[in-house]
């Protein structure tokens, strides 16, 4: 695991890589913000059923007051909001862009999970909205490795009805020469487009770089994931 962003207000966004194991078995995960922290993790970590949706759900302190180790479902949706009181909250992918999302002067953060369909559907961009209805006003954002122009392969028809359909530029080429889209750049149109800050430029593609998990790559079932970890876990 790595820190891929951190906010001055007390939220930390940890990543997971394919030497950390799949992050779904939740012992993985602990072992890894252990290993990141320097001291023994087993804090709750609430995540989603995730549906490619632009749903965004919210875990305060108080709804996993009472959990203990392990994961603490939340219901269907791509996006989770939290706090620097915590709890941590995770979403998981393997291809996919997961997006850290959170204020810099409130302690308030979001993981959201954005593949194509929930980056049409606009999942970035309700999370925007739900964080600044809480009173957040200088929001950044770091989008984690995922699936690069580079290797991801796309139908064209397709790739050119969600261009027009957003907006934005979006097709691309991979290295061989097929058609591919832009998931970074379609994600960084919508953000500075609602204002938010990117705190860090193109990651690395998850197909091609052999660090991540990636379901193009022949990992079908294991995933790495995004997590809020809050200052007090």
């Amino acid at each position: 695991m790595e820190i891929v962003a951190r906010s001055p207000a007390g939220l930390s966004f940890g990543f997971t890589g394919r030497g950390d194991g799949d992050a779904l078995d939740y012992s993985n995960l602990a072992n890894a913000v252990t290993r990141l922290t320097g001291r023994e993790w087993s804090a709750p970590v609430a995540r989603l059923k995730q549906i490619h949706s632009d749903a965004v759900e919210t875990v305060s302190p108080e709804t996993a007051a009472t959990a203990g180790p392990g994961f603490l479902l939340l219901g269907q949706g791509d996006a989770i909001t939290s706090s620097s009181g915590g709890p941590a909250a995770a979403v998981f992918v393997a291809d996919c862009a997961a997006i850290a999302l959170y204020d810099r002067v409130m302690g308030l953060g979001a993981v959201v999970h954005a593949g194509w369909r929930g980056m049409a559907a606009g999942i970035a961009l309700r999370a925007v909205e739900r964080l600044r209805s809480a009173g957040c006003e200088a929001l950044e954002a770091v989008v984690a490795p995922h699936a690069g122009p580079c290797c991801y392969e796309f139908g064209a028809v397709h790739a050119t009805e969600l261009e027009r359909s957003l907006g934005l530029e979006i097709v691309s080429r991979t290295t061989s020469g097929e058609v591919s889209i832009d998931i970074f750049a379609a994600l960084s149109a919508q953000l500075l487009g609602a204002g938010v800050d990117l705190g860090a430029g193109r990651p690395e593609c998850t197909i091609c770089s052999g660090k991540y998990f990636s379901y193009r790559a022949g990992d079908a079932v294991a995933r790495q994931a995004l997590v809020l970890l809050p200052s007090r876990p």
